[in-house]
């Protein structure tokens, strides 16, 4: 990964990549890894694959090439391999059901996303409002939801927020972040 990341450097500072173009590059191998990590696509093959691309790459600069796009298609080209890039669909499908309070890099998505808590808490079914609100099946339910990036959210007024039900955590979530524009 390293040697990739230096050798768009290289071309930008080399005047090779513009601005733009290097930015741009830089977010498309963020997302290809994220989707990847997000979607347990397995990592083990990715070194070799990177030193290929850069070579891959060094052609298209000699040639005169735009090596962005060069770079996207080489991401893009790779379907049906274990050098792939999940599919829309595939990482909206993990998003959805992923258990992302362990997984190893669901910090970093959280705080992408903003501020983060459990919409419903981890002491939801102590709560009769809240196994109300779950319906008949809530433990079904609070299992399968639990974890998922639909749930959780970061933020600082953790305990303020607590096993409060979702209505009185708007009012809560609304008061403590007044406090906080103060």
């Amino acid at each position: 990964m390293n040697p990739l990341l230096m050798s768009f450097f290289e071309d930008y500072v080399g005047d090779a990549l513009s601005h733009g173009d290097f930015a741009s590059m830089l977010r498309a191998t963020e997302s290809y890894l994220f989707r990847r990590s997000v979607c347990d696509v397995a990592t083990n093959s990715l070194n070799k694959f990177f030193s290929s691309v850069i070579a891959r790459l060094n052609a298209v600069r000699d040639d005169g090439g735009n090596i962005r796009e060069a770079y996207e298609a080489i991401l893009l080209g790779e379907e049906g391999t274990a050098r792939r890039m999940p599919s829309d669909a595939e990482f909206e499908r993990a998003l959805r059901t992923r258990d992302c309070y362990a997984f190893k890099r669901g910090f970093y998505l959280l705080t992408t996303l903003e501020n983060s808590w459990h919409a419903k808490p981890l002491n939801a079914l102590a709560s009769a409002e809240w196994r109300e609100m779950l319906g008949d099946d809530c433990e079904r339910v609070y299992e399968e939801l639990i974890n998922t990036l639909g749930n959780l959210t970061l933020t600082a007024y953790n305990s303020e927020l607590s096993d409060v039900p979702s209505r009185g955590r708007r009012r809560t979530s609304r008061a403590a972040s007044t406090r906080a524009a103060w």
